[in-house]
């Protein structure tokens, strides 16, 4: 697991999302899955060089590319009064720190980000307990006001936009009277849109993706299940998702088409992959990384039939780097580096089925952790 818990993610640490030890399974009436080997794809993922701003932590939690040669990754770096944003950006050549503004003097960090272009990206996140939001114009990225609901602790944890005049956010809001947060921009200003929660306990919405302006798909968890939210163009409504363990959770989602969407994250310390075939959600084989704890933290899908999802597989001393592929109708593992102690993947970007992007952080020797970009594509691979 990570080193720290970022405030933004503290409820779905809670829900235990992030497993730490196996759960026993529960009884059920779904037949068994097969096990998975070893996918053997000709192109293999590497280390791409990233550079870390200051001495302390630096981590990428968001990914977004538009092309080959246009990335960009967020995350927050350690600093005296506190974690600043960060905002590092991809050229074809290499990757280099862009100067991002930080709200206040107590904590900023970006969760999610989202680029229609190379000269409009939108990230989002949180400083203290309130939202989070900043814009990118080609030229600088700016802090844009975005709203807060009620007055307890409020977060964004990933955004996706249509373009530069429309984005939707979703998050959590916390406290006892807290829940699902969703945000839209309109390219004027952000507001709040109604969501609903389900059941009793926590509510959070953890990833989305847009279509079109009447077609998003949220997901997340409340309880110990997993949640999906979808808007239709006038209001957001929870559609029926499996949760086939004790403790389920979804991190991320990735749409192609209304009968088509793929979501990700964990089940009793093993990987959870779930498809919409445009009438339901149903529980999808997904291979595992050894027999300890496996999570998927993000997805990336190009068609109906090729995806590809990032996470981790963490056992008592190291984890391990994630990657699972989907060409055609099985997920299957694929072979990704671990650098020094410890790698986390966080988010990945697709720009076709052979070009594929992660972002994350690794542990080094000195228990730091540091910037980690991972690519399927041909780069510049370091250690």
């Amino acid at each position: 697991m990570p080193t720290r818990l970022r405030p933004v993610l503290l409820w779905f640490a809670a829900l235990a999302v992030t497993v730490t030890t196996a759960a026993p399974a529960l009884a059920s009436s779904s037949p068994a899955l097969p096990q998975h080997t070893v996918h053997a794809d000709s192109s293999a993922w590497s280390v791409v060089p990233t550079p870390n701003q200051g001495t302390g932590t630096n981590e990428l939690l968001g990914l977004s590319c538009v092309s080959a040669t246009a990335c960009t990754a967020v995350g927050f770096h350690g600093a005296d009064r506190g974690d600043e944003t960060l905002v590092e950006s991809w050229d074809g050549k290499a990757w280099s720190v862009v100067p991002s503004p930080t709200q206040g003097t107590d904590g900023s960090e970006l969760t999610g980000v989202s680029c229609v272009s190379a000269t409009a990206c939108t990230a989002v996140g949180f400083h203290g307990g309130e939202t989070l939001v900043e814009s990118w114009d080609g030229k600088a990225w700016s802090i844009v006001p975005s709203p807060n609901k009620g007055t307890a602790v409020n977060g964004l944890n990933g955004v996706s936009c249509l373009s530069a005049t429309a984005c939707t956010a979703v998050g959590f809001v916390g406290g006892g009277g807290g829940g699902t947060l969703v945000e839209s921009w309109d390219g004027k200003a952000w507001s709040v849109v109604r969501s609903p929660n389900q059941g009793r306990g926590v509510n959070v919405l953890a990833g989305v993706s847009c279509l079109s302006a009447t077609a998003c798909t949220a997901v997340g968890v409340h309880g110990h299940r997993t949640l999906v939210e979808a808007w239709d163009g006038t209001a957001w409504s929870v559609v029926h998702s499996p949760s086939p363990g004790r403790d389920n959770g979804l991190n991320g989602v990735s749409c192609v088409s209304a009968t088509a969407c793929t979501a990700v994250g964990s089940r009793d310390a093993k990987t959870l992959v779930e498809s919409w075939d445009g009438t339901a959600w149903s529980r999808v084989p997904s291979p595992n990384q050894g027999t300890t704890n496996n999570k998927l933290t993000g997805v990336s899908c190009v068609s109906a039939t090729a995806c590809t999802a990032v996470g981790w597989s963490s056992g008592t001393s190291r984890s391990r780097a994630l990657v699972e592929s989907r060409h055609g109708t099985a997920w299957t593992l694929v072979p990704s580096p671990t650098k020094k102690r410890s790698s986390f993947l966080n988010g990945v970007s697709c720009v076709s089925a052979a070009a594929c992007t992660a972002a994350g952080h690794y542990l080094n020797w000195n228990f730091r952790t540091k910037t980690l970009v991972e690519s399927d594509a041909a780069a510049p691979s370091g250690q």
